[in-house]
């Protein structure tokens, strides 16, 4: 179902969600003001949770992942990106 979201408090959820597992750090870098899109919340929360779920997992045994997740926006463009140590 779509619904207006606020991309950022979207990710900002999924991101504590993983914050809370203390063998886990995770930079977010937000942007200064909201950054509303049509979209589905489920799906949107399913695909941020994918991407930092597959960025921790590729983290070799023995280090500590360190997640560095941004989100930036130009005139015409959303992105977020999602990069593991």
């Amino acid at each position: 179902q779509l619904e207006r979201l606020n991309l950022q408090q979207s990710l900002q959820a999924v991101i504590d969600l993983f914050a809370m597992n203390h063998e886990t750090n995770i930079v977010f870098h937000p942007v200064a003001q909201p950054v509303w899109v049509l979209g589905d919340k489920t799906q949107m929360n399913r695909l941020f949770t994918n991407l930092i779920r597959n960025a921790i997992e590729s983290v070799p045994a023995g280090n500590t992942p360190t997640i560095d997740v941004r989100l930036h926006t130009d005139a015409q463009n959303i992105t977020v990106s999602v990069k593991d140590n």
